[in-house]
């Protein structure tokens, strides 16, 4: 059994499927019970050596802002390398699981000796989100499509906005159908 914060217990049996659920979905990050995270340390001991492996990475994974992430440039693989901030003084970095090296500022195949296309792949993004009426998340930049539904959108970061004009949720006047 695992005590919580807030004075609640977890059994082994729940604490593996909520581990479970949380490597597949970002927005139960941080665990947490009553809006008070769980400690780590005491969930690690009650997880098998997979899980608590995945978890680990994970959480790891989370725990940077998205905008910050970074993954193999290969599509195929796209396995997390960690925050592009703390490696930008680099070139590239080698995928430890394809060996594919990308380029940490454009997040694309790395392209040793030529310049980085960071602000020309970047405006021609932007020209596209544009073109297509996309909107970016005023919290971590992505940009968004909506295809149906209403105009109020959550973001994997958890930003709530509007998705007409890309302001805090409820702090604009836009005519919300």
């Amino acid at each position: 059994m695992l005590n919580t914060p807030c004075g609640h217990y977890y059994c082994r049996g729940c604490l593996v499927s909520l581990v479970e659920a949380f490597t597949h979905d970002e927005s139960l990050f941080p665990l947490r019970c009553c809006q008070d995270p769980i400690p780590i340390e005491g969930l690690l001991p009650v997880l098998s050596l997979g899980l608590r492996t995945l978890f680990q990475k994970k959480h790891a994974e989370f725990s940077i802002p998205s905008k910050n992430r970074l993954y193999c440039s290969s599509a195929i693989c796209s396995t997390f390398l960690g925050s592009s901030e703390d490696i930008l003084f680099l070139f590239e970095i080698e995928c430890p699981s394809c060996l594919t090296d990308t380029c940490p500022k454009c997040k694309e195949v790395a392209h040793p000796g030529e310049g980085c296309g960071v602000r020309e792949s970047n405006e021609a993004f932007q020209a596209l989100a544009r073109s297509q009426r996309w909107q970016t998340c005023p919290g971590c930049h992505a940009v968004v499509q909506l295809n149906l539904g209403c105009y109020h959108i959550t973001c994997r970061c958890r930003t709530q906005f509007c998705y007409l004009c890309a302001a805090r949720w409820k702090t604009c006047n836009c005519v919300k159908i």
